[in-house]
């Protein structure tokens, strides 16, 4: 009879097992750099910023300046944009290559197409990049955007670039 109770039991603990692997990938997938301009669902990478309530990422506009901290575990999304009217953004969104490394190593940059912005009055063209969560130390962050053709004060050929420093510390 315990042999027979043992098997009615198998399939509930295949399950529990099943579950737990399951709720592990969800936790283990990592954040997304997606969403509305200017991100807000996501908090700055400042020491002064709100509690992100576990959700370890933040993000960093370097040309905005100051300065930047993260904690290690925190995924990082370095964001950069450009507004205006209507035309003007797409002219900045047909126009710009744009590049972001930290430490010197490219990130793969997604492109958030232009989005009108009620309480701006203005269309802005974002692009993303998303970083694993860093070691402690100084990172350099580069964001570099050459343009193709000429728009607005950008002649063709043109690159701007902005960098900034982010400091992680170690959590724990």
């Amino acid at each position: 009879m315990k042999a027979h109770l043992g098997f009615r039991f198998l399939p509930v603990l295949i399950f529990v097992v099943l579950a737990g692997l399951a709720a592990t990938a969800a936790f283990a997938a990592p954040p997304t750099d997606q969403g509305s301009f200017p991100l807000s669902s996501v908090p700055d990478c400042k020491a002064t910023a709100p509690d992100t309530g576990g959700a370890h990422i933040c993000k960093v506009r370097a040309a905005v300046g100051g300065e930047w901290q993260a904690g290690t575990g925190e995924w990082i999304v370095i964001r950069a944009g450009f507004g205006n009217t209507q035309a003007t953004c797409l002219a900045y969104q047909a126009s710009i290559v744009a590049t972001i490394t930290i430490d010197g190593k490219k990130l793969p940059v997604d492109t958030i197409p232009c989005e009108y912005i009620p309480s701006s009055d203005f269309w802005f063209v974002d692009y993303r990049a998303l970083s694993y969560p860093l070691p402690p130390g100084d990172h350099a962050i580069s964001e570099s955007f050459y343009f193709t053709t000429t728009v607005e004060s950008h002649p063709a050929g043109s690159t701007l670039t902005d960098n900034a420093t982010l400091t992680v510390a170690q959590q724990g």
